[in-house]
């Protein structure tokens, strides 16, 4: 009768134990670990292969936030092995999982320092703590360890266990597997490593969190050199200069949460967990630094707490850049695709269209005053409006209206125009769900909000004339094994508005808004409540820019001037542009 269901993945053993008789008949001894087992199930080994993020000139933007670790190969095993076994476990090849001359060496060791100082477990016992148990120190534990083992080594060669133990094992700060550290602390690979950079990698075996170069470059050197002389490697012929790679500034926690969220939706990404190399991405590395850049000068003003931009090619609709930043501080979610925010007179230019493409002249005046619309389909009967700072015009005209964000002009224009009319044509630019329509969904308070890529796709639309595909981030996946997916490709959806009518609004925003050398933008900001956005366009790229701030702003505080800077510090720095914006 079978006692364990095992498996292969990566040439590395997997074990669920909760298949196993030994957890019916023992709940009370392996019950601790099966939440350990369960995670190891949905992750791959309990830790899942890193994946590095390029962007589309394939220069490295940055890696995935869980542990690093690489897939490893039979190179790294016949490179590493005589090391570690005389290092770790000197008669690996001999025992069967449980070396006891090490465990009674290592007790009386102990009871004579009267603390611990040696421990006599197995390259096998470490592999089996790494993987299926948890690491606090018990007689419990210690007992399942020992019967895994010695079914591990029943089960899988030495090869094998040597294999997954290269992989796996712990050697500094978010560091698990030999190939990690040498690429981390040495900038190198398996291949191209000479011994004392291995053995010097090996020398965190003991006590990563003190000896890693992340922590002390001072220690990591000193064990090195011990260890070599250990091993009869000359030092003073290969020199120890471990070139440490910061890690914090590669992982990209909110990248690889849009991109797991992206590629699950494609059949062919049933390997996520396991077999991911590496995810071309859509994202400019100049666009992307330059924003985020752009994105960290708003703190400046001590109201400011977060903000977030997003910049989309208006032809695919690919994502050039992305940044998100809450209290001064990179954050792991972004209002680019989760967010749920309220896109305020940024929709204005939409129903303008509408109106335009009614048949109205953009000189049609309505009264700029205070509104209400009395009607039985409002939730209270009445739907009052007033304008930001309580300025009226008089009579305005609807092209006036939008250059002065004229709440009271828009509602009236909305009961002119229809309800039914201005719902289609938000809902054909993708700016409201389509269940869901108020009037003030004009002013930009739709029920569920929207996130800033969809701003920056309606944003697109009236570029272009066409609304571009669903915005994507990922290009292509790569494996381990060398195969390259490529994400399927959208069409741009015609959205049916007259070259006239695109043109006219393109004028009217961009009143107002120039650039000396003749590159224009059209744009608008809104604000609601707490927030602020501006939306803006040319004839490459839409733009969407998010402020949120510490509290409601007075009325007479200009809110929106914070998201309109962004996007200006960005596009001096992108081509010296220096912009005017409303």
């Amino acid at each position: 009768m079978r006692t364990f269901a095992i498996t292969e993945r990566q040439g590395v053993p997997y074990l669920d134990l909760r298949k196993s008789n030994w957890f019916n008949r023992f709940p009370n001894a392996c019950g601790f670990i099966v939440r350990a087992t369960r995670h190891i199930r949905l992750q791959g080994l309990g830790i899942r292969k890193s994946i590095v993020y390029l962007c589309r000139d394939s220069r490295v933007i940055g890696i995935s936030p869980w542990p690093i670790t690489f897939p490893t190969n039979d190179l790294t095993v016949s490179r590493c092995a005589p090391f570690l076994t005389q290092f770790e476990d000197k008669r690996f090849w001999s025992h069967h999982g449980i070396d006891f001359y090490a465990i009674c060496r290592a007790m009386f060791a102990n009871i004579r320092a009267m603390r611990i100082v040696q421990g006599g477990s197995t390259i096998t016992q470490q592999l089996v703590r790494n993987l299926f148990v948890y690491p606090n120190r018990s007689i419990l534990r210690k007992f399942v360890e020992w019967i895994l083992a010695v079914y591990i080594e029943k089960r899988f060669t030495k090869l094998d266990i040597l294999r997954a133990y290269c992989g796996v094992v712990y050697l500094g700060p978010r560091i698990k597997g030999i190939d990690s550290a040498l690429r981390f602390y040495h900038r190198k690979t398996i291949v191209n490593a000479t011994e004392t950079e291995i053995i010097s990698v090996l020398s965190c075996l003991r006590t990563p969190m003190k000896t890693s170069p992340h922590v002390s470059v001072e220690q990591y050197v000193s064990r090195s050199k011990k260890l070599a002389k250990f091993v009869g490697v000359d030092v003073s012929r290969n020199e120890i200069r471990p070139v440490p790679i910061n890690i914090d500034g590669l992982l990209k926690e909110r990248v690889s949460n849009m991109v797991d969220r992206e590629i699950m939706t494609y059949s062919s990404c049933a390997k996520i967990d396991f077999e991911i190399k590496r995810a071309h991405l859509t994202l400019s590395k100049k666009h992307q630094s330059n924003l985020t850049l752009a994105i960290k000068s708003a703190f400046g003003d001590p109201f400011v707490e977060a903000a977030a931009g997003v910049i989309v090619d208006v032809e695919t609709g690919d994502i050039v850049a992305e940044s998100s930043f809450a209290n001064k501080r990179e954050s792991p979610f972004s209002p680019a695709t989760s967010g749920a925010i309220q896109a305020g007179s940024t929709c204005k230019p939409f129903i303008l269209l509408e109106a335009i493409e009614q048949g109205l002249s953009v000189e049609t005046k309505l009264e700029s005053a205070p509104f209400e619309w009395h009607s039985p389909e409002f939730s209270n009967g009445v739907w009052r409006v007033r304008n930001y700072k309580n300025q009226y015009w008089g009579l305005s005209s609807i092209k006036q209206g939008l250059v002065n964000s004229d709440n009271t002009v828009y509602a009236r224009l909305v009961q002119l125009l229809g309800t039914n009319q201005v719902a289609a044509r938000l809902k054909s630019f993708g700016l409201i769900g389509s269940d869901e329509f108020h009037p003030s969904s004009v002013l930009g308070a739709s029920k569920n909000g929207v996130s800033l890529i969809q701003i920056a796709r309606a944003y697109a639309g009236l570029s272009s004339g066409c609304l571009p595909p669903k915005s994507k981030l990922v290009r292509a996946i790569e494996y381990n094994d060398g195969f390259l997916d490529r994400m399927p490709i959208g069409y741009p959806l015609s959205l049916g508005i007259s070259f006239g009518s695109q043109a006219l609004i393109r004028k009217i925003l961009r009143l107002n808004m120039f650039a000396p050398h003749g590159s224009r933008l059209s744009g608008k900001s809104g604000t609601v409540g707490k927030n602020s956005v501006f939306a803006a366009y040319d004839d490459k790229y839409s733009y969407a820019i998010w402020v949120g701030f510490r509290g409601i702003r007075p009325e007479f505080w200009d809110k929106g001037i914070t998201a309109r800077s962004i996007l200006s510090r960005f596009l001096d720095s992108i081509d010296g542009r220096i912009t005017s914006i409303i």
